[in-house]
């Protein structure tokens, strides 16, 4: 059996004190101890003579004043007596020469506010021949004083608990008042209306109560269940369900440490709590209630208790490894598949309760928005155990619950078709990427059956649905721009051949035409704007599309003029781009000398001397926003027509002039006016001259150039350098 030991730490049990406290005739007072108690304590004394304030006898005083009147009213204890704190000047002289200290609970047993108390229970009946007679004095409800207690339930509200002679109480006569009260002291957590109840019904117990009073507590009840009955109380009250479950499985998981006895602090306890709360979006009214979350823990906890130290509350568990290990053996399996049973049918009905259906675009939050919260921490807990510290969900976590919802049903059914309202975006998106890439029909249909996407027909029904969409629009504004282009950005475009020539068995056609794309050059200062928000209504079954509009889609015939054409002669030399190449092939030389001077001389071990890791070294950071591309609808026509250049050219103007109106064609040229000429001989030209004057030489430049050239021609594909490419 484990070591592990527990320390209980009991709570405060106030006892009447013995002979040997301060009311005993046999002993003075220890003035070094509680005044009141005199008890050897852990808690903290308090003397108003060792505060900072400038009069420290006012604490005396307000002590002696009520002493005094609860002596006057015989409410005093009896083991108290004030003749032991009375040296002959008084009460309050005695404790200021003195220095009296005291706990703080028991200072509490003798404030103001329990001396008003005191003095409204005494009461005082006027009899009918009009002489006062002393009813009863207010005591403790011990059992030698209940008989004197019944008396004052004629005079007593049951909720107020205000003794009013000339207000009129109505006494309980029913246990549908009693049932009534039961349910709303339920939804309050009223605990001293629940402790009242305790014990018996209101008839039974013979309750008198204000009109009022009762009104007051059947409207609050009913705020509270409104509230509850509200669509944010319903969402409030499952994060807070989620949150007490994560917690409680935190405190379990602690637990199964060997050699280890947890012990955990309320206010940390509460902290995380409010917390997890917080990251759930649940609304909180102040800092959470710690004392209610203690009673609900311990509620689904039965093995923890909770121990007071001081200000701080503790939950430790009160039993040893031992127990623990019997309590396992002796586990019963219907009472865990009841609550599996319970906890299935809850996260099933927010199933149940929960929509999706594709709207032609996947927002950046329709995983999280298509699945509810319930089933998210089902099977994130299912995954990765219980955490209350990950505010976050997993793609794994999010792929899972989508595909639960996607294949559930309200009953049994034989056939694999699936609801609309239930198609969640994980499968759309998986059947129209494989549907992109392949045109598969049975690879589709297979994954279809195993339910991990939609079916094949559906996916071209959405295909269809957005084909109308588009064409719809594209027919309203009289040219053809997709949606997902920008206004306000510098546009280019190219116009290129198309021929897709399937190399597979099982390829039934091909295509040769022409293609269009449209480019916007997106800068950090001008990121575009929004043209419109494309959503699809509704999606159709039916497969038939709409037609383009006929300024697109119909290719004038054309032909040139001449078959020779005519180039515009400039007056000024055009350059070409040779300074791009040039500098490329500088570089090439700088990275050779390095590699030379690493055989020569001891460098350091991180000096990058291979070819790809130089030049990423050396490459400088750009920070650049991606273009915006689009494709737009293909043609049949073949791209060398003068026909299809000449439609290509009119297409491009309408939606440059659509999407940023007043865009000149712009070029790039230079030009140069004057020569430089510099007598010393650079690396190149030292080359060339060394070239003519030896073949031999002559043979390795030009082995050098050629892998140079390779070189220059792979780092210009890594990135993406147009010049260095041509």
């Amino acid at each position: 059996m484990s070591n592990k030991s527990f320390h209980l730490i009991d709570t405060f049990d106030e006892q009447v004190p013995t002979s040997s406290k301060i009311g005993g005739h046999d002993q003075n007072v220890d003035w070094f101890k509680c005044i009141f108690c005199q008890t050897d304590s852990l808690d903290t004394l308090q003397c108003p003579a060792s505060a900072r304030q400038n009069d420290t006898s006012a604490g005396y005083k307000t002590l002696s004043e009520n002493l005094e009147q609860f002596n006057e009213i015989n409410s005093l204890p009896s083991w108290l007596d004030l003749n032991k704190l009375n040296d002959g000047s008084g009460i309050q002289n005695t404790l200021i020469k003195s220095n009296a200290k005291w706990h703080k609970k028991c200072r509490l047993k003798f404030n103001t506010t329990e001396l008003k108390r005191a003095q409204k229970r005494q009461h005082r009946y006027i009899s009918d021949d009009g002489q006062a007679s002393l009813l009863q004095e207010a005591r403790k409800s011990t059992r030698l004083s209940l008989p004197c207690k019944i008396g004052l339930k004629d005079y007593v509200c049951f909720f107020c608990d205000s003794i009013e002679e000339d207000e009129m109480l109505r006494e309980a006569a029913t246990y549908g008042i009693d049932n009534r009260v039961r349910e709303c002291a339920q939804k309050l957590q009223d605990t001293a209306l629940l402790a009242k109840l305790s014990a018996g019904d209101l008839v039974a117990q013979e309750a008198k109560y204000h009109v009022k009073c009762l009104i007051y507590l059947y409207r609050k009840a009913s705020r509270v269940a409104n509230d509850d009955e509200s669509e944010g109380g319903t969402q409030s009250r499952i994060s807070h369900g989620i949150a007490l479950a994560e917690l409680v499985s935190f405190i379990e998981e602690s637990r199964s440490e060997d050699n280890v006895a947890p012990v955990f602090k309320m206010s940390d306890l509460s902290k995380m709590y409010g917390n997890r709360l917080e990251k759930m979006g649940a609304e909180q009214e102040g800092r959470v209630h710690s004392t209610r979350l203690k009673n609900r823990l311990l509620t689904y906890v039965p093995d923890i208790e909770a121990y007071k130290q001081g200000r701080e509350n503790l939950l430790a568990f009160k039993d040893d490894i031992g127990p623990a290990l019997r309590r396992a053996c002796e586990e019963d399996f219907d009472s865990n598949y009841m609550q599996i049973y319970k906890a299935v049918k809850i996260v099933r009905s927010d199933m149940m309760a929960t929509s999706s259906e594709f709207n032609g675009t996947f927002a950046a939050d329709c995983q999280e928005k298509s699945v509810p919260r319930s089933l998210l921490t089902l099977v994130n807990m299912l995954l990765y155990g219980p955490d209350i510290t990950t505010d976050s969900f997993s793609q794994e976590t999010l792929s899972i619950a989508q595909m639960l919802i996607f294949n559930s049903h309200k009953r049994i059914q034989k056939s694999n078709r699936h609801a609309k309202s239930r198609e969640t975006p994980s499968q759309m998106y998986l059947g129209i990427v494989i549907h992109c890439q392949t045109r598969k029909r049975g690879l589709i249909d297979k994954l279809y059956k195993l339910g991990l996407s939609v079916s094949y027909d559906r996916i071209l029904s959405v295909s269809a649905s957005l084909t109308n969409t588009l064409c719809k629009q594209y027919q309203k504004d009289g040219y053809v721009c997709p949606p997902s282009l920008r206004l306000g950005l510098f546009t280019t475009a190219a116009v290129d051949n198309i021929d897709h020539n399937p190399s597979s068995t099982t390829a039934k056609d091909s295509f040769h035409g022409t293609g269009i794309s449209l480019f916007q050059h997106v800068t950090t200062q001008m990121n575009g704007q929004q043209r419109l928000d494309f959503q699809v209504t509704s999606i159709q079954c039916g497969r038939v599309t709409e037609s383009l509009p006929d300024s697109y889609a119909v290719v004038k015939p054309a032909v040139l003029k001449t078959n020779v054409p005519v180039i515009p002669v400039t007056d000024s030399t055009c350059k070409g781009c040779t300074g791009d190449l040039h500098e490329a092939v500088q570089n090439e030389y700088r990275w050779l000398e390095t590699v030379s001077n690493s055989k020569e001389y001891d460098i350091e071990e991180r000096t990058l001397v291979s070819w790809g890791a130089y030049h990423a070294e050396h490459e400088p950071i750009k920070d650049f926003e991606p273009c915006v591309s689009a494709l737009l609808p293909l043609f049949e026509e073949e791209a060398k027509s003068v026909a299809m250049i000449k439609h290509s050219f009119d297409v491009i103007k309408t939606s440059v002039e659509a999407l940023n109106p007043g865009q000149n064609p712009a070029a790039y040229q230079e030009y140069s006016d004057s020569e430089e000429f510099d007598h010393k001989l650079d690396m190149e030209e030292w080359c060339l001259q060394m070239s003519t004057e030896r073949p031999q030489f002559h043979y390795w430049f030009l082995t050098l150039k050629l892998e140079l050239d390779a070189l220059i021609f792979i780092r210009a594909i890594r990135k993406g350098h147009f010049k260095l490419y041509i």
